[in-house]
């Protein structure tokens, strides 16, 4: 599991006992803390102080005043987790852009960090490199500068940027050679935490 590591023992705790999953989807949980239904994305935090780390069909990674525990749907107990040394990632700018070195599916990529884009983006051309088949992502409508344009949207089992890697993150394929430099856009920037340094730009696993 990326950036976190397993205790050898189940082990119920005060904060796990009123912690509930009641369901589970990709970077998303239903969790009932204290009485309380919560929905919480990756990243979000309860009024309740219960944030959700990561999130996929079986099972929910959940922090609560510091320690970190694995859920399973209507478990009550949990598998404590110990978080590894924070990976982090700094990117000077080149010509007023952030270029990070990264690779999707282990193969190597460039990217240009994007918060503007919804998505990690990828023209046809990229995506055949990388093995991608467009014909299996779902058509989405997405509005560009050129107009409106059908995109083909998908799930890339891992990305890079620098030292950084994640999992299952959303990814659209552009039709066309449009953008030349794939952008790491928000789908996989929300998913770490991103502080300035005067003109540095620095990425942190959460």
């Amino acid at each position: 599991m990326r950036g976190l590591l397993l205790a050898v023992a189940l082990l119920p705790t005060a904060a796990a006992a009123d912690i509930v999953v009641r369901a589970l989807m990709p970077e998303m949980a239903v969790v009932e803390v204290e009485g309380q239904r919560r929905v919480l994305r990756v990243g979000q935090t309860s009024p309740e102080g219960v944030t959700l780390i990561e999130a996929d069909s079986e099972r929910a990674v959940l922090e609560r005043d510091g320690r970190r525990a694995i859920y399973r749907l209507g478990e009550t107990t949990a598998v404590t987790v110990v978080p590894r040394a924070k990976a982090v990632t700094r990117i000077r700018p080149r010509r007023g852009m952030y270029y990070v070195d990264g690779a999707i599916d282990g193969k190597p990529l460039a990217f240009i960090v994007d918060t503007g884009a919804t998505w990690v983006s990828l023209n046809a051309s990229q995506a055949r490199e990388l093995g991608l088949d467009p014909a299996r992502g779902i058509p989405t409508k997405v509005a560009t500068a050129n107009g409106t344009v059908i995109v083909r949207r998908l799930r890339l089992e891992r990305v890079r940027a620098g030292g950084i890697e994640l999992r299952n993150v959303e990814a659209v394929i552009m039709p066309g050679d449009a953008p030349p430099v794939a952008l790491l856009g928000m789908s996989f920037l929300r998913r770490v935490h991103m502080v300035r340094e005067g003109p540095i730009l620095r990425l942190e696993s959460r």
